[in-house]
């Protein structure tokens, strides 16, 4: 897996993706990285190749429920060893 590290950005800018059919808020910041990172990272594709190829990401505003504190709580301290285990780590600062 690869895993995002990302500035946040302002909390109350937000854009709405969707997760297994629901919508699900994310920072405007995030929502760009995706964006930019989306096709750029495939370790699989070869220059000429048009396929796509899967690429799980961990990102922790999708991935530890934010509305939770105990959960979040309980993650932070993992994500040390998350970061580290990782195929690659991505860093975005904004645009």
């Amino acid at each position: 897996f690869f895993a995002l590290s990302y500035v946040w950005g302002d909390a109350s800018d937000t854009r709405t993706i969707t997760l297994d059919g629901q919508d699900f808020p994310i920072t405007t910041n995030l929502w760009t990285a995706i964006l930019s990172l989306r096709n750029r990272y495939d370790p699989e594709r070869k220059p000429h190749d048009k396929k796509k190829h899967a690429i799980c990401w961990w990102i922790d505003a999708i991935c530890i429920d934010q509305t939770d504190t105990k959960e979040r709580s309980r993650q932070v301290p993992r994500m040390k060893n998350l970061y580290s285990t990782a195929t690659r780590v991505v860093v975005w600062w904004g645009d």
